[in-house]
């Protein structure tokens, strides 16, 4: 009897076991355009984020091209939490990464010469924010966000000197730029 009370036991948590479902993590892959607004400068800002989502938490990675005052490419990991378990769903989401700057030919510094122009350092790109999805019961839609995002750069440049000798020094200086910006975006998930 005690060996039957055992089995059954056994059989039935095995049978709660299976009964339970896990749900398996979703892959999503989100492209997104924003609204950049700074200090004296509005531009824009387009990138692509890719990942998994399980429960309410999203993460992944993500690259685009950023047009703010000196264009750069960023590379950054994503996390993001949603507040309920609803295809409607306010949610926070964090980004950190690698900035890579890619200036153009006119945003070099180039000092009194041409002769000489001016290198670029990556930095740093962070953000963090809220924001609304609007999806299907396939957690297919619209996303809208409002956050704030800094972006970090060093730009190296060579100047010449004459000294009181009349002989030429070159020296090295560095421009370190911190650019803060409010973001409004709108992401698209497929």
């Amino acid at each position: 009897m005690k060996h039957f009370l055992l089995a059954v036991l056994f059989a039935a948590i095995a049978h709660c076991a299976c009964a339970q479902q896990v749900k398996m993590p979703s892959l999503f892959v989100m492209p997104q355009v924003s609204l950049l607004n700074g200090d004296d400068h509005v531009s824009a800002d387009v990138s692509l984020s890719a990942g998994l989502q399980h429960n309410k938490w999203m993460a992944g990675i993500g690259g685009g091209l950023d047009f703010y005052k000196i264009r750069s490419i960023p590379v950054f990991a994503t996390a993001q939490y949603q507040l309920f378990r609803k295809p409607e769903t306010p949610f926070v989401y964090a980004q950190l990464g690698t900035n890579i700057p890619s200036p153009l030919k006119d945003q070099h510094y180039y000092g009194f010469s041409h002769y000489t122009e001016s290198s670029f350092k990556n930095g740093l790109i962070a953000a963090g924010g809220i924001g609304y999805h609007l999806w299907d019961k396939h957690s297919r839609g619209v996303s809208l966000s409002l956050g704030y995002t800094v972006k970090t750069q060093r730009e190296y440049y060579v100047e010449n000197q004459y000294d009181t000798r009349g002989l030429l020094r070159q020296i090295t200086h560095s421009m370190k730029y911190t650019f803060p910006r409010f973001s409004l975006s709108m992401s698209l998930r497929l």
